[in-house]
Formats: structure tokens, C-alpha cells, sequence
């Protein structure tokens, strides 16, 4: 429920019917997993070299269905889809079944502002300021924006790093990367 953030685990439902007038064997699923997802667990064999989870289920009376789940953790953000195939003895061709999953990034700015001045400071004495932006998040942040409000009581006289601007009628400076 709600949206899906990379690094958040997704939990695949499959639900196989037997919509047929004859009981299935060895009915195999298998779901193999998009790059974008991780394996986490699930209630089948997980197998590492083809990202392939399969489950084998001995039989599904006609009518009837049975429901198996993959864990995943969201590894990238996009729109990804996950499909798992079915087949069983009375039915060689594999059945699919999808959904699309859409993850949204994962980034958590952090921005601590620090004057590093020291001792007393007199009218008309130049403050620097360092302003550091910081990812937490899993995610890569791009078109990052740092918008600095100055007091009224400060004169901007210059700044470095990136692209910066300074609006004389707000009082702001501005930077992007």
C-alpha cells in the first residue's frame, strides 16, 4: 500500500487457478527477478546464478488454486515489471502472469549551515558561511537546489562552488550542481 521507495521490500503474491475440468501435477512456477529487484526470501528455491525463484507444487485439484510469495527489497527507482510463469504436467506451456511495480527514489537531504568564524565579531566584519548538503538516502539526488535566505542585517559579498546567484531584492542566494 502507498508508494514503493528503493530500498523498501516488495512482497509478489502468485496465485495459480486450475481453471480446468482436470486435476494439475507438478505444477512449477518460476518468477525470475529484474535487476531492479533483490532477492530478501521467499517460500520456494531461490537460485542465485539464473535470479530465478521456483516453487513446484505437487498438484491443484480442478477448481482450485494455490498461492505462493517472493520477498524482494526495490534496488533502483522506474517502473519494473515481474512476471512469473506456470506449467504443469497436463500443461507444458507456461502461463504467465505480471504486474508492473513503480518505485520512486529514495533521497534524504540533510543541509547543515555553519558560520566558521572565530572570536568576537564587529559591524562591518566578514562571516563565512559553509553549507553542507548531505544524502542519507539510497538514492542519487540530482538538480540539487541550495537556497540561502540572509538575515537582513548581512551584506552578501561573494560565494564559490557550483553555479551561485545572489537576488539583492529577496536577500538570497542560490546554488545548483
Amino acid at each position: 500500500e502507498g508508494d514503493i521507495a528503493v530500498g523498501d521490500n516488495i512482497t509478489f503474491f502468485i496465485t495459480v487457478y486450475n481453471n480446468g475440468l482436470s486435476n494439475a501435477t507438478n505444477v512449477v512456477v518460476s518468477d525470475v527477478l529484474d535487476e531492479a529487484f533483490g532477492y530478501v526470501e521467499s517460500d520456494g528455491d531461490w537460485d542465485t546464478n539464473t535470479r530465478s525463484v521456483v516453487w513446484t507444487i505437487d498438484r491443484i485439484n480442478a477448481g482450485e488454486f494455490s498461492d505462493v510469495w517472493v520477498i524482494v527489497r526495490a534496488l533502483d527507482y522506474g517502473t519494473f515489471s515481474n512476471t512469473a510463469v506456470a506449467y504443469s504436467d497436463e500443461n507444458k506451456t507456461d502461463v504467465p502472469g505480471s504486474v508492473n511495480v513503480t518505485v520512486i527514489p529514495n533521497v534524504e537531504l540533510v543541509v547543515v549551515k555553519e558560520a566558521v568564524t572565530t572570536g568576537d565579531i564587529n559591524v562591518g566584519d566578514n562571516i563565512t558561511y559553509v553549507i553542507t548538503v548531505t544524502n542519507n538516502g539510497l538514492s542519487n539526488a540530482s538538480n540539487v537546489i541550495i537556497t540561502d535566505v540572509l538575515d537582513e542585517a548581512l551584506q552578501y559579498v561573494e560565494s564559490d562552488k557550483y553555479i551561485s546567484h545572489y537576488y539583492g531584492n529577496t536577500h538570497t542566494v542560490v546554488w545548483t550542481n
